[in-house]
């Protein structure tokens, strides 16, 4: 029987704070029936750790794609139109084999080793951005570190100049924030024609970048059609900074909580590595994961989950499950082990992990380290979050420092 919103899952108490909701879920019904207020469509949400792990994991059973449920619904109801069909033909929102052969395209690519080439870049960018500011006593940390240390990133792996930069948070945003939904088909049609132009320099004249590299692989007998490309563009442009700059700004903030965490990092900065996987499952940058379809009838603790349901694992609900983390409402900067779900789980695990990991270590030690003195410009009160049920992250964070 589908809820009424009775958890408040899609309340401004929730935006502001949904980790209280999320614990009442589990407790009372951990696997629930909602109506989706976007689209009018019933959904499943599952908030216990074991069941948001099994549904990931479980690639046979809950597809991402809805053509492997159904053969029976059409393309056009798949897809809205030419919009739409640009940013929905990526490895996120395909099953094997398509998925593989994406994934393992990108991850040839996306490694390791790269994340680690770039930290040298990412140290030096953090104090860039520094510089211009430390004078001032005064920055909205979000427009002025979070955003610009990512963007930096992905546009150096995509090969395009910083004057595109800005381009990106205003394509993107549109995807991530439902109040920007009205510009959406504006905002993806000037994407699609800055990719086509992208694409059409490459093919005249290829550069060492990621463009280059899936041009070259389409034409190299790896099938990748137009539309792969372009939403694996898009694709790389949302997951290689939005998820980076909330974890950079909501890692901030939850410091800035915790002075006395703040000053132990200041005094040890190798600490952060365990801080940031901490700080990620503490206030995740992504809270839910794409919609999963489920392929057969499943039973889910007496939940009955019907062919072809819609199905959304609420990954910032399972990584507050106390039957998976020691007192989970307490910030432990040292928790070991930390298998939070901040990026996801099974073949849909973040590609970009090491580098997320990577830029928010760099970007957060570096500011602890330049302003050490760093505090809220405004109460917390009147931080405004995005209103995403599936993304965390704010729209503003000014601080202030003694110049």
């Amino acid at each position: 029987m589908v809820q009424k919103d009775e958890f408040k899952l899609f309340s401004k108490e929730r935006i502001r704070n949904p980790y209280g909701i999320y614990t009442k879920m589990r407790r009372e019904e951990p696997i629930c029936q909602y109506m989706d207020p976007q689209n009018e469509t019933s959904i499943w949400y599952l908030t216990r750790f074991d069941d948001v792990h099994d549904v990931l994991k479980d690639d046979k059973r809950f597809v991402s794609d809805r053509r492997n449920v159904s053969t029976e619904i059409s393309e056009k109801k798949l897809v809205k139109d030419k919009y739409e069909r640009v940013i929905q033909n990526h490895l996120a929102t395909k099953d094997p084999p398509d998925h593989t052969r994406l994934r393992d395209l990108t991850k040839k690519v996306l490694t390791p080793e790269l994340a680690d080439e770039l930290e040298s870049f990412v140290q030096e960018t953090s104090n860039q951005l520094i510089d211009k500011v430390e004078s001032k006593g005064k920055m909205d940390l979000i427009e002025d570190y979070a955003i610009p240390v990512p963007l930096s990133v992905i546009g150096k792996l995509l090969g395009v100049p910083a004057t595109d930069h800005n381009k990106f948070r205003r394509w993107t945003q549109v995807y991530v924030d439902p109040s920007q939904s009205r510009k959406f088909k504006k905002q993806i049609g000037e994407f699609t024609s800055w990719a086509r132009k992208k694409v059409a320099e490459r093919q005249a004249e290829p550069q060492d970048d990621l463009i280059t590299y899936l041009i070259q692989a389409r034409e190299s007998g790896e099938i990748l059609d137009e539309d792969e490309l372009l939403s694996m563009m898009f694709l790389m442009l949302l997951a290689g900074h939005d998820t980076t700059t909330n974890l950079i700004a909501n890692g901030t903030l939850i410091l800035l909580r915790y002075p006395d965490l703040w000053e132990k990092l200041k005094d040890d900065p190798t600490l952060m590595d365990t801080a940031v996987e901490e700080l990620l499952r503490f206030e995740s940058p992504v809270q839910g994961a794409t919609v999963r379809y489920a392929s057969e009838d499943v039973n889910i603790r007496g939940h009955l989950i019907k062919r072809g349901d819609k199905v959304q694992v609420m990954m910032g609900a399972a990584n507050y499950d106390p039957e998976q983390f020691h007192l989970p409402e307490e910030l432990d900067l040292s928790r070991k082990p930390n298998r939070h779900m901040a990026f996801g789980h099974g073949i849909h695990f973040c590609l970009g992990a090491p580098f997320g990991r990577m830029e928010g270590r760099v970007a957060l030690n570096t500011l602890i380290q330049r302003i050490p003195n760093l505090r809220l410009a405004v109460s917390e009160e009147k931080l405004k979050w995005n209103p995403s049920i599936y993304i965390r992250g704010l729209s503003k964070l000014p601080v202030a420092w003694n110049k």
